[in-house]
């Protein structure tokens, strides 16, 4: 029999227990990120259009920030759960009842149900390789591939392998460590992530595979997972804001020696691949900071918490799952074809154009998943099917 966990040694602040509004803006910058990245495509022709083209390309850090938020929240939720009994069937029933439902559903969608009708974008040959998805394990192939291994309209499921991966063995951490003891494990796993994409690059030469494997990316979820655990020490986040900025000019210095070196901030770059993940990480733990702290009534809040930002951060998971899919429906409104229209020999208005459309076909799906799937298998959280449940200390 596991023995039990001791009770965590210090209360956990303010952030325990209650929800945040602002971490769903912030999750909703996520989304938009990632979905620029994917959407926002055309080839600047003037100088202006550069101010677009170059935040769109670093839209693929939207993950990363996905990452960041992720190690913080799932550290928190185990943290302060772990003294209690049911501490890990409560946990993965919990999860399941999140991830599950919608992922599956997606899978069974795009690899059984659309291939035998077809059309743009819709994948032709499924076979085997399915099998990686729906274990999790998708990103294993892809590291010794390139972008296009895999099954069409899947290559964005590789970080969702990644979160599964982290879910079978940070609980466990938590369990068994105190709070001083994860957060050194937490500062050790960004150093040694570091140093394994490093070695990764010397020995394959293959950026996709420091890319997508969880040693490579788990740096991003530590950084997260360290300040959860700064948030449940005994002064929380007060006074971090100091802290915050000075993470996110340390983040953006080294992101501009990157630049400057190839001029270049794709996830591909070996600059990027390196200390450019890292980097990337800091600066939105910093953010993250800054934004669970910030007063209600100040611009950060207001901009995080406002309804818009909300609403993609509520609804991001579907996004992102379902990004494939409601990009079917985005070619129906005929988004693809907006992509060809210039406008003074500027293709920036069809690429805008074709985005908001994309963009509303991609909410509208998340909105109708999350009424007809997701927050009906929400409901059922509270429901854990155990014994024995102890009040948590």
């Amino acid at each position: 029999m596991m023995p039990r966990a001791p009770a965590p040694v210090a209360r956990v602040t303010t952030l325990s227990h209650k929800h945040i509004p602002t971490l769903d803006g912030l999750r909703g910058l996520a989304i938009l990120l990632v979905f620029a990245f994917h959407m926002v495509k055309f080839e600047p022709a003037y100088s202006a259009e550069w101010l677009v083209a170059y935040p769109a390309s670093f839209g693929w850090s939207g993950v990363d920030l996905f990452f960041v938020l992720s190690g913080f929240l799932i550290t928190g939720i185990l943290y302060d759960t772990k003294a209690r009994d049911d501490y890990f069937r409560r946990f993965y029933w919990r999860r399941a009842l999140r991830i599950f439902p919608l992922y599956y559903a997606t899978l069974v969608l795009w690899l059984w149900l659309l291939p035998p009708i077809g059309g743009p974008g819709v994948p032709t040959r499924v076979g085997a390789d399915q099998l990686w998805l729906w274990t999790y394990l998708q990103n294993l192939p892809r590291a010794i591939g390139s972008w296009k291994t895999g099954i069409r309209g899947t290559q964005h499921m590789w970080s969702l392998a990644v979160e599964e991966q982290f879910y079978l063995l940070w609980p466990l951490a938590v369990y068994f460590l105190s709070r001083r003891a994860l957060l050194r494990v937490a500062f050790a796993t960004i150093a040694v992530s570091l140093a394994f994409r490093v070695a990764w690059l010397a020995a394959t030469g293959n950026v996709m595979g420091a890319y997508v494997l969880l040693p490579a990316r788990a740096d991003a979820l530590a950084v997260g997972a360290a300040l959860a655990l700064a948030a449940r020490g005994p002064e929380g986040l007060r006074g971090w804001s100091t802290r915050a900025l000075g993470m996110m000019a340390a983040g953006a210095a080294v992101l501009a020696g990157v630049f400057a070196h190839g001029r270049y901030l794709g996830w591909d770059s070996p600059g990027m691949a390196t200390v450019g993940f890292t980097a990337t990480a800091v600066l939105y733990g910093g953010l993250l900071v800054l934004v669970v702290t910030a007063p209600a009534g100040s611009r950060l809040g207001r901009l995080f918490g406002s309804r818009a930002m909300r609403f993609f951060g509520k609804y991001s998971y579907g996004m992102y799952v379902l990004g494939a899919v409601s990009e079917l429906v985005g070619r129906l409104f005929g988004a693809q074809e907006l992509y060809a229209l210039r406008v003074g020999g500027s293709a920036l208005p069809g690429a805008v154009l074709a985005s908001l459309v994309y963009l509303a076909a991609n909410g509208a799906v998340a909105l109708l998943s999350w009424h007809l799937l997701e927050k009906w298998s929400l409901a059922l959280k509270d429901r854990t099917p155990v014994r024995g449940v102890a009040a948590a200390s």
